[in-house]
Formats: structure tokens, C-alpha cells, sequence
């Protein structure tokens, strides 16, 4: 299994896998970084360039996303893709997911005590990091990140691309659009267009440049 990204979140990744007994083969990828060393904790091998990428990918094709940022997440798995890597999921043991009409995308990742109940969606390559909530009737986008502590109540939507910083909430019935950046703390009280920006309790809005991700 190939952890594609090699900082921060990366190692969050590694301590899910190894939590769950993980018995595959574990390596990270990296060839941005020129601070990391050849091997975490000496035992981790971490691949820095895109031609061993390549040769890892034809031993072992499975590989999961390891960093935050909606757009690199993107970028990053599409990468992979073009490689024939075969995306993967990550989903702790200590998360709650409810068991009724839970639609879970591939190459999502669910950090520990987050919490995702019934009648609920999230996109493929999402990120549902330690301590934030999904609640009942609500859909995620692809490649959206929910950053620890937040919280999208119920019968809310959040379209593609579209982050939730650190603590912040969506009341019920709203509805955000694509490629929103939620500030830390914001609570978010009235829909919300595509390519916005909302910081604030309540939440204000304003308008973001729109970037191409390919969609």
C-alpha cells in the first residue's frame, strides 16, 4: 500500500493502518518535500520520485490519499490514476457509522472519532478528519474536507471541493456549493454559492476566485 503524500496527515493515515493490524506493505510517496528522510521510523521506505513511483505502482497498485487540501487531494489521486493505481479507502475503527443508507465513496478517508450517521452521503476522495460529524440526511461532494470538529447538521448538502475548517458548523437544510472555503470557527447560516468564501459567526460570505479542478 502506497500512502500518497508524505507530511502531516500522511503519518494520521499510518497510524490508522497500523492500528487496524494492517498487514500489507507500507510506503509513502513524496517528490516535492526535500526535507524527508528515506525511511519513517526506519521502517517506512518513502518514494520521492515519480519514476520508482511508477515501478512501485506495477508491484503493488493499491494506494490511499494522504494529505489535506481538496484541489491536491484531487491532483494527487489523478496522478495515481494515470499510473493504474487502484484507490483505496481508510476508515478508523474508532469512527461511528451508521448502518442504515451510509453511502461511502471510494478513496474516503474517516480519522477516529468522527462520527457519520444514517441517511447520509460523502463523495469519492473525501476526508472526514478526527472529531467532526455527518448528520442524518446529508450529502457530501467529491474530494470535500471536513477538518476536526466540524460539523454539517442534518438535511444540509456541501458540493464538490468544498472544505469545512477547524470547529466550524452548517445549520440544518442549507445548502452549500462547490469549491466553498468555510473559515475555523464560521457558522454557516444561509446557503451558500459556488466559489465563496465564509467566514464568521454568522457566517459572511464572500466571493473566491473559481478554480479548475477538472470537473
Amino acid at each position: 500500500m502506497i500512502i500518497a503524500g508524505a507530511k502531516g496527515h500522511s503519518l494520521e493515515i499510518l497510524q490508522v493502518l497500523t492500528e487496524r493490524d494492517f498487514q500489507e506493505d507500507i510506503c509513502f510517496y513524496d517528490d516535492i518535500n526535500k526535507d524527508l528522510p528515506d525511511k519513517y521510523f526506519d521502517i517506512y521506505p518513502i518514494i520521492k520520485s515519480h519514476e520508482h513511483l511508477n515501478q512501485s505502482i506495477e508491484i503493488n497498485a493499491k494506494f490511499v490519499l494522504g494529505l489535506g487540501g481538496t484541489h491536491n487531494r484531487y491532483i494527487l489521486n489523478n496522478i495515481f490514476l494515470d499510473l493504474k493505481g487502484v484507490l483505496n479507502s481508510v476508515i478508523s475503527e474508532k469512527a461511528y457509522i451508521g448502518n442504515l443508507n451510509v453511502e461511502i465513496g471510494n478513496g474516503v478517508n474517516i480519522m477516529p472519532f468522527a462520527v457519520i450517521y444514517n441517511n447520509s452521503r460523502i463523495g469519492e476522495g473525501s476526508l472526514i478528519n478526527t472529531a467532526s460529524t455527518v448528520h442524518h440526511d446529508t450529502s457530501m461532494g467529491k474530494f470535500c474536507e471536513l477538518s476536526p470538529g466540524s460539523r454539517l447538521l442534518g438535511n444540509s448538502t456541501i458540493g464538490d471541493f468544498t472544505s469545512l475548517g477547524t470547529n466550524s458548523c452548517v445549520l440544518p437544510h442549507i445548502n452549500v456549493g462547490s469549491n466553498v472555503i468555510i473559515g475555523a470557527g464560521s457558522v454557516v447560516t444561509k446557503h451558500v454559492p459556488d466559489n465563496s468564501l465564509v467566514l464568521g459567526v454568522p457566517g459572511i460570505i464572500y466571493k473566491n476566485t473559481t478554480k479548475d479542478h477538472g470537473k
